[in-house]
């Protein structure tokens, strides 16, 4: 559990606390979500980052109330504004949708409706909540997609989602998010679907939109290269939990996680250019199958006996060489990585060798004579 000081938590516009969430498989449940716990202030910009199948999406779902038939939020508590959402009749919900919160979802094509068109997307949210005229509400939808840089507004609105590009279909999602101001917006891979150029373009505008509505941002997304850029900080998942938070620099100048670790050496760039990119080995377990201790702990090389025992605790530590981690910065490991580690991507400490139990499969390639 994060400890959290009383100037904080009444600064706190969204504070998810120990959710965990499951869904109907066959006759029993599988838990996707273990324990989560987040806080976003008033303006904040919070990245949530992992690979496919982490849990991102879900816990975005679970905030917004959309986890869909099968999904249900076993405990836990997402508090807004005061309120906790996980506790409100539907109607009610309803009414913080859209006007306090809004989300951006992966694909823009399958989330606007095709036989409707955009004005009447965006207009539905705008006279709902605000009950405007028709006229009003019209304006208002054609200022919007002027804001996000589609011309001749008026006309657009009466195009379909089939009319526009990828990328145009994207900034249409943005202006129907933002057409009521909301004070946190959830963007779930805003720019998955969409080519580089174009993904710089959405980015960029998404950015100075939240800005300049002064509303916080959640960042839902796979890709580090755009939340080094977009956010203040970071929290990483993995197997349904949260294995590491801290600051957007802190975690990419000083990464404490093996995931977190594994995660950045995946990443071409410049100085990887005359040398071979490092995969994380293995693939995230299926929910339901991980090790009774830690879920990474197949893909580890930093692990230890405990590692397939013990569940390790999100918290904040002191790394191996002596070296406090900054305020804020928690990890969820039982042998973080030590400073001069992170750097080449592999321990140089001797660390014993820990073969897995019975029926897991041992990904890094360990072996006692290797050690």
């Amino acid at each position: 559990m994060i400890a959290v000081t009383s100037q904080q938590r009444g600064a706190e516009l969204l504070a998810i606390e120990n959710l965990a969430v499951s869904f109907a498989a066959g006759q029993s449940r599988v838990r996707v979500i273990q324990d989560v716990s987040l806080r976003v202030g008033p303006g904040m910009r919070l990245g949530i980052v992992g690979e496919s199948g982490c849990g991102k999406s879900v816990t975005s779902l679970a905030v917004m109330g959309l986890l869909g038939r099968g999904g249900k939020v076993e405990h836990g508590s997402v508090v807004f504004g005061g309120r906790d959402l996980l506790a409100l009749p539907e109607r009610q919900l309803r009414q913080v949708r859209g006007r306090e919160i809004a989300m951006i979802f992966q694909d823009p094509m399958s989330s606007l409706n095709p036989v409707l068109t955009i004005g009447e997307q965006i207009t539905e949210a705008i006279r709902a909540h605000q009950r405007a005229r028709r006229h009003d509400a019209n304006a208002r939808a054609a200022q919007l997609l002027q804001m996000v840089g589609i011309p001749a507004g008026e006309a657009a609105l009466r195009r379909y989602p089939h009319e526009f590009s990828g990328g145009m279909r994207q900034r249409v999602m943005i202006a129907t998010a933002l057409a009521l101001s909301p004070k946190l917006l959830i963007a779930d891979e805003p720019t998955t679907a969409l080519d580089v150029t174009i993904q710089a373009q959405v980015l960029e505008l998404m950015g100075r939109l939240v800005k300049d509505a002064g509303a916080a941002l959640m960042l839902v997304t796979h890709n580090l290269g755009v939340v080094a850029g977009m956010t203040e900080r970071v929290a990483v998942m993995y197997a349904g939990r949260i294995v590491e938070e801290a600051s957007t620099p802190d975690l990419f100048g000083r990464p404490a996680h093996p995931y977190t670790v594994g995660l950045l050496h995946s990443l071409p760039g410049v100085q990887t250019r005359d040398s071979d990119l490092v995969p994380i080995p293995g693939m995230v377990p299926q929910p339901g199958h991980e090790p009774a201790g830690c879920a990474f702990a197949p893909r580890c090389r930093w692990r230890l006996p405990r590692c397939w025992t013990e569940q390790p605790q999100l918290e904040g530590v002191e790394q191996i060489a002596g070296d406090q981690l900054a305020a804020g910065h928690r990890v969820a490991c039982h042998n973080p990585v030590a400073p001069e580690e992170a750097g080449p991507g592999f321990p140089i400490r001797a660390l014993p060798f820990v073969p897995p139990p019975p029926g897991i499969t041992d990904f890094t390639g360990q072996s006692e004579t290797a050690q």
